[in-house]
Protein backbone atom coordinates (compact mmCIF):
# COMPACT_ATOMS: atom_id res chain seq x y z
CA UNK A 1 0.00 0.00 0.00
CA UNK A 2 1.39 3.13 -0.99
CA UNK A 3 0.69 6.05 1.51
CA UNK A 4 1.38 9.74 0.57
CA UNK A 5 2.78 11.43 3.66
CA UNK A 6 3.65 15.03 3.73
CA UNK A 7 6.98 16.32 2.56
CA UNK A 8 7.13 19.01 5.32
CA UNK A 9 8.74 17.06 8.25
CA UNK A 10 7.16 19.38 10.92
CA UNK A 11 3.97 17.86 10.25
CA UNK A 12 3.51 14.40 11.30
CA UNK A 13 2.65 11.84 8.98
CA UNK A 14 -0.70 10.20 9.59
CA UNK A 15 -0.61 6.24 8.40
CA UNK A 16 -3.77 4.65 8.16
CA UNK A 17 -2.33 0.90 9.32
CA UNK A 18 -1.14 1.35 13.17
CA UNK A 19 -0.65 -1.08 15.96
CA UNK A 20 -0.51 -1.43 19.65
CA UNK A 21 0.27 -3.81 22.33
CA UNK A 22 -3.17 -5.82 21.23
CA UNK A 23 -2.06 -6.62 18.09
CA UNK A 24 1.44 -7.11 17.83
CA UNK A 25 2.78 -9.58 14.63
CA UNK A 26 5.81 -9.43 12.29
CA UNK A 27 3.03 -8.84 9.56
CA UNK A 28 2.19 -5.99 10.69
CA UNK A 29 5.20 -4.29 11.54
CA UNK A 30 6.58 -4.89 7.92
CA UNK A 31 3.37 -3.76 6.64
CA UNK A 32 3.74 -0.06 8.73
CA UNK A 33 7.19 0.23 7.81
CA UNK A 34 6.08 -0.09 4.08
CA UNK A 35 3.96 2.31 4.82
CA UNK A 36 6.86 4.89 5.48
CA UNK A 37 7.69 4.43 2.09
CA UNK A 38 11.59 3.99 2.78
CA UNK A 39 12.25 1.47 -0.34
CA UNK A 40 11.74 4.82 -2.64
CA UNK A 41 15.73 5.59 -0.93
CA UNK A 42 16.58 9.02 -0.88
CA UNK A 43 14.21 10.41 -3.71
CA UNK A 44 11.77 9.94 -1.26
CA UNK A 45 10.15 13.55 -0.49
CA UNK A 46 9.72 12.66 3.54
CA UNK A 47 12.89 11.10 3.68
CA UNK A 48 15.46 11.92 1.69
CA UNK A 49 18.62 13.89 1.64
CA UNK A 50 17.62 18.01 1.86
CA UNK A 51 19.06 21.12 3.07
CA UNK A 52 17.36 22.11 6.88
CA UNK A 53 19.89 23.69 8.21
CA UNK A 54 20.20 26.45 5.64
CA UNK A 55 23.96 25.01 4.04
CA UNK A 56 22.78 23.20 0.60
CA UNK A 57 26.74 22.85 0.45
CA UNK A 58 25.53 19.82 2.90
CA UNK A 59 22.24 18.01 2.99
CA UNK A 60 20.30 16.57 5.80
CA UNK A 61 18.74 12.80 6.47
CA UNK A 62 16.23 12.34 8.20
CA UNK A 63 15.86 9.06 10.06
CA UNK A 64 14.56 10.86 13.18
CA UNK A 65 11.45 11.72 11.12
CA UNK A 66 11.18 8.28 9.93
CA UNK A 67 11.69 6.52 13.15
CA UNK A 68 9.59 9.19 14.82
CA UNK A 69 6.62 8.40 12.35
CA UNK A 70 7.65 4.67 12.92
CA UNK A 71 6.81 4.75 17.04
CA UNK A 72 3.85 6.82 16.76
CA UNK A 73 2.35 4.31 13.88
CA UNK A 74 3.25 1.49 16.61
CA UNK A 75 1.62 3.22 19.39
CA UNK A 76 4.90 4.21 21.41
CA UNK A 77 6.25 7.51 22.66
CA UNK A 78 9.35 9.19 21.09
CA UNK A 79 11.32 12.72 21.74
CA UNK A 80 13.96 14.53 20.79
CA UNK A 81 14.20 16.03 17.38
CA UNK A 82 17.43 14.89 16.16
CA UNK A 83 18.97 11.18 16.06
CA UNK A 84 21.32 11.81 18.97
CA UNK A 85 18.08 13.38 21.05
CA UNK A 86 16.28 10.26 20.36
CA UNK A 87 19.00 7.67 21.39
CA UNK A 88 19.73 9.30 24.45
CA UNK A 89 16.20 9.69 25.56
CA UNK A 90 15.85 6.22 24.87
CA UNK A 91 18.32 5.35 26.86
CA UNK A 92 16.86 7.48 29.85
CA UNK A 93 14.88 6.94 32.74
CA UNK A 94 12.09 8.56 31.59
CA UNK A 95 11.68 6.23 28.30
CA UNK A 96 11.57 3.49 30.95
CA UNK A 97 9.07 4.55 32.71
CA UNK A 98 7.29 4.74 29.21
CA UNK A 99 8.09 1.51 28.65
CA UNK A 100 10.89 1.43 26.85
CA UNK A 101 13.76 -1.01 27.24
CA UNK A 102 17.21 -1.45 26.63
CA UNK A 103 18.00 -4.57 25.11
CA UNK A 104 20.75 -7.21 23.41
CA UNK A 105 20.78 -7.24 19.98
CA UNK A 106 19.80 -10.97 20.01
CA UNK A 107 16.88 -10.25 22.04
CA UNK A 108 16.06 -6.83 19.67
CA UNK A 109 15.91 -10.10 16.88
CA UNK A 110 13.35 -11.78 19.01
CA UNK A 111 11.10 -8.61 19.87
CA UNK A 112 11.13 -7.73 16.01
CA UNK A 113 9.72 -11.59 15.03
CA UNK A 114 6.63 -10.46 17.88
CA UNK A 115 5.62 -7.69 16.13
CA UNK A 116 7.56 -4.95 18.72
CA UNK A 117 8.60 -1.95 17.86
CA UNK A 118 12.48 -1.58 18.29
CA UNK A 119 14.46 0.77 17.43
CA UNK A 120 18.60 0.77 16.82
CA UNK A 121 20.86 4.03 17.45
CA UNK A 122 24.20 5.27 17.51
CA UNK A 123 24.65 8.10 19.46
CA UNK A 124 27.45 10.57 17.92
CA UNK A 125 30.20 11.97 20.58
CA UNK A 126 31.08 14.29 18.08
CA UNK A 127 29.19 17.17 16.47
CA UNK A 128 27.37 14.64 14.16
CA UNK A 129 23.78 13.94 14.47
CA UNK A 130 24.02 9.99 15.23
CA UNK A 131 21.61 7.80 13.14
CA UNK A 132 18.54 5.72 14.38
CA UNK A 133 16.39 2.66 12.61
CA UNK A 134 14.21 0.67 12.97
CA UNK A 135 14.77 -2.70 13.82
CA UNK A 136 12.75 -5.53 11.17
CA UNK A 137 11.92 -8.88 11.83
CA UNK A 138 14.89 -11.57 10.17
CA UNK A 139 12.13 -13.87 8.08
CA UNK A 140 14.51 -16.71 9.42
CA UNK A 141 17.50 -14.98 7.84
CA UNK A 142 20.52 -14.88 9.31
CA UNK A 143 21.60 -11.13 10.59
CA UNK A 144 20.49 -8.05 12.05
CA UNK A 145 17.84 -6.55 9.51
CA UNK A 146 17.21 -2.77 9.75
CA UNK A 147 14.87 0.07 7.64
CA UNK A 148 15.66 3.63 7.79
CA UNK A 149 16.08 6.44 6.24
CA UNK A 150 19.27 8.02 5.75
CA UNK A 151 22.31 8.95 3.19
CA UNK A 152 19.85 5.47 2.03
CA UNK A 153 16.77 4.54 2.79
CA UNK A 154 15.62 1.24 2.35
CA UNK A 155 13.03 -1.13 4.43
CA UNK A 156 15.05 -3.84 4.15
CA UNK A 157 19.01 -3.80 5.02
CA UNK A 158 21.58 -5.38 7.36
CA UNK A 159 22.74 -3.47 10.00
CA UNK A 160 26.12 -2.96 9.06
CA UNK A 161 24.52 -1.04 5.62
CA UNK A 162 22.92 1.47 8.29
CA UNK A 163 25.65 1.66 10.93
CA UNK A 164 28.97 0.33 9.96
CA UNK A 165 30.79 -0.78 12.41
CA UNK A 166 29.43 1.44 15.03
CA UNK A 167 28.55 0.53 18.40
CA UNK A 168 24.78 0.97 18.66
CA UNK A 169 22.17 0.22 21.14
CA UNK A 170 18.99 -1.38 21.18
CA UNK A 171 15.28 -0.39 22.74
CA UNK A 172 11.98 -2.19 22.59
CA UNK A 173 8.65 -1.25 23.76
CA UNK A 174 5.76 -3.70 24.31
Amino acid sequence: MRVVLPADISQGATLPLKSDASNRSAQRLIAIVAQLGLDLDTANPRYGRRDIDGNPATLETTCNIAARDFAHAMGTPIVGARANDQVAWLASIDARQRGWATISEHAAHGCAEEGMPVLVGWHSRGAGPGHIAIVMPGLEEPGTWIAQAGARCFSRGLLAAGFGDRAVSFFAHP
